[in-house]
């Protein structure tokens, strides 16, 4: 399950630009989540420290996580990093205990 966790206030308004290239790889939307926090932010360390905003792709395959990432990043011309997450446990769904 791919999760996209966008770092920076300047960025929050590219969920829908996510979606588009996520679609476009054939990742069903149903399966993947925008991560973000209005209160997140990212300086950069230079002088006047401005906004840096990022992605960070989280995926239990790696290859798939790969993918999006690189599609992300070529896309939307941002930085982008991924992480290879050992697993995950949705909630249950309302007909499982």
């Amino acid at each position: 399950m791919p999760n996209i966790v966008i770092v920076g206030r300047s960025s929050l308004g590219i969920c829908d630009e996510i979606s588009a290239v996520v679609a476009q790889l054939g990742i069903s939307l149903q399966d993947a989540v925008i991560t973000y926090s209005p209160e997140l932010c990212c300086i950069s360390m230079a002088p006047g420290n401005h906004d840096s905003p990022y992605l960070i792709v989280r995926d239990t395959n790696p290859e798939e996580g790969r993918m999006i990432a690189e599609a992300l990043n070529k896309g939307l011309k941002m930085d982008v990093e991924w992480e290879i997450i050992a697993g995950f446990l949705p909630k249950p769904g309302p007909n499982e205990e």
